[in-house]
């Protein structure tokens, strides 16, 4: 039974290492550049300055719930941020929205604020572009492989990978606005498109619904967001951990233990459930 018990456990931290392995050996570099046709933006500015927006809340619109001029204007971005991250990527519309930020940062917002992926799917090659409409000079992404930290101005496009780019953002609350920008999602596979498109919408609804209270749902995401940022150094102290079973045997590492083979059958099924479930 106990050679059952470590084998899983090895197993398990074998799987963590492929995870951490996805994310730094196969993550697709990072852009940033602005759009050339400012006009399309600028039209795309006033039409949101017409929309109902609650300025104390943040607020998410799909593509799909906008007027057909918006969407013509998005399209138009959408197809020129292509041709800079490239034509083998195909652009995932289901999930293109309106990005409008509350001004003050409460409850799911947190989960921007500490060093995070934005997909659990780390073997898509996934690409999640930012798209500057109104800026905030309050908030800078921070992307630190890539030492990049940028405030993010009119017309500046921020593109990384969706999956296994690890960011966050720093907020500076007196100086606290609202931030307006179009969140694009393009991914090289159709694998990648459908796992994307379904986790994102998911994911979505989860963050609405912990927008005004936090949730027991909020909360486990924020834990798992945790574990999949530090994975390296989750499978580091797995190992040693299980050297320190080898020699001392305490009951009470065993315990430890078990939470590493919870967490890779939890991210497993995570994953698999997105395979056969639809947003």
């Amino acid at each position: 039974m106990n050679s059952i018990y470590e084998i899983t456990y090895i197993l398990s931290l074998i799987y963590g290492f492929v995870l951490s392995y996805f994310k730094y050996k196969y993550r697709a570099k990072s852009h940033s550049f602005k759009i050339k046709n400012t006009e399309n933006v600028d039209n795309l500015g006033k039409e949101i300055e017409k929309l109902d927006c609650d300025d104390t809340s943040t607020t998410h619109i799909y593509k799909d719930d906008l007027s057909k001029e918006m969407q013509y204007y998005i399209d138009k971005l959408s197809f020129e941020v292509n041709k800079e991250i490239g034509d083998n990527y195909i652009n995932i519309p289901e999930i293109t929205e309106i990005y409008y930020t509350a001004r003050k940062t409460k409850n799911s917002d947190t989960s921007f604020t500490s060093l995070h992926t934005d997909s659990p799917f780390h073997f898509c090659n996934t690409y999640r572009a930012l798209i500057c409409i109104e800026p905030c000079k309050s908030v800078t992404t921070i992307i630190p492989r890539d030492n990049i930290e940028v405030n993010l101005d009119k017309y500046d496009v921020l593109v990384f990978d969706y999956a296994n780019t690890l960011h966050y953002i720093n907020i500076d609350e007196s100086k606290r606005k609202n931030r307006i920008v179009v969140k694009l999602h393009y991914a090289s596979t159709p694998i990648s498109y459908i796992l994307t498109k379904r986790y994102t919408r998911w994911a979505r609804s989860l963050y609405v619904n912990n927008l005004k209270k936090m949730q027991l749902t909020g909360e486990i995401m924020l834990y798992s967001q945790f574990v999949a940022a530090n994975v390296n150094y989750v499978v580091t102290s797995g190992i040693l951990l299980h050297l320190i079973n080898i020699y001392l045997r305490w009951i009470l590492i065993k315990y430890f233990m078990s939470i590493y083979i919870i967490l890779a059958i939890y991210n497993i099924n995570f994953q698999v459930y997105f395979m056969y479930n639809n947003f």
